[in-house]
């Protein structure tokens, strides 16, 4: 039985370094993860996913688009030691964006 034919109309399920799958009604897809120079600390990567997946659902973008960001924020979180003092500001995010290769 689907997800779908079970009721579920969003569903999001993480798969690690490769990517995400997500289903919103009828759109569904992948998004892949994006990849970071140097890990240095993979604890809270994601809590951070859920962080920034949420603040997009919040912020009213597409699940598309707030999976990105989820991968955005889970990615940057394991660029620094600890698990909560990788978490961005909005605009951290933004930049981070723009200096990795991000698929969408």
């Amino acid at each position: 039985m689907t997800l779908q034919k079970m009721g579920v109309n969003q569903a999001v399920i993480k798969n690690g370094a490769d990517g995400t799958y997500f289903l919103d009604g009828s759109n569904s897809g992948f998004v892949e993860c994006v990849k970071v120079d140097h890990i240095v600390d993979p604890i809270g990567a994601g809590d951070g996913f859920a962080a920034g997946l949420l603040s997009g659902l919040l912020d009213g973008i597409s699940l598309e688009q707030a999976v990105l960001r989820g991968n955005v924020v889970g990615a940057r979180v394991i660029t620094i030691q600890g698990d909560i003092e990788g978490l961005p500001e909005r605009q951290q995010v933004i930049d981070f964006s723009k200096k990795k290769d991000v698929v969408r």
